[in-house]
């Protein structure tokens, strides 16, 4: 599937169900990544996309991961162009059964009606300056629920379109690289 037949235009469907892969894993050496090879990584055009390409994403990470790498766990962080350094980072682990999104607070001041803005917004609970979220994976919802609060969170952050967020750190368990052809956001 060509890059173009994906997400260009915010009114159409945006096309992330029809890659022929929302995620690979690369262990090999890196001279061998293929996403120095084939079309990267598809941009969704707008918050709708992005929250729909990165449902689809977790949940196959859900249903994939424990078949295809037991007890392995996958994450990737997410920063927000409008509010660097803070960033937010998004996990599946098997062990724990669980969707897990965490949000660096540690260098935001204290504002009052902070913890009830964080909580209305999703976040369940702030430990050691980090706010969390925790999904259980028997919860057929738990992929929309995480991809919606994230997507809720870096609006939030004042982000006007999912091309100002950038993903790194793409990993299952440090022991690969992932290629995240449907998260629907840039990848550096």
């Amino acid at each position: 599937m060509e890059s173009g037949s994906v997400g260009w235009q915010p009114e159409r469907p945006h096309g992330f169900d029809a890659l022929p892969y929302l995620w690979l894993l690369h262990r090999g050496p890196t001279r061998d990544w293929p996403a120095f090879r084939w079309d990267g990584h598809h941009t969704a055009t707008s918050w709708d996309h992005l929250e729909s390409s990165l449902e689809l994403l977790l949940d196959s990470w859900m249903e994939q991961l424990p078949l295809h790498l037991p007890g392995d766990w996958a994450s990737f962080v997410v920063g927000c162009a409008r509010d660097r350094p803070r960033h937010l980072r998004v996990g599946y682990s098997q062990d724990r059964g669980q969707l897990s999104l965490m949000v660096d607070h540690r260098t935001t001041a204290e504002e009052p009606g902070l913890e009830e803005t964080m909580q209305e917004r999703g976040w369940q609970v702030r430990d050691r300056g980090w706010w969390r979220a925790v999904f259980a994976e028997e919860d057929p919802a738990a992929a929309r629920s995480a991809a919606r609060l994230l997507v809720a969170d870096v609006r939030a952050r004042r982000s006007s379109c999912p091309d100002e967020l950038v993903a790194w750190e793409l990993t299952v368990n440090d022991h690969g690289r992932l290629w995240l052809p449907g998260i629907g956001m840039p990848v550096n």
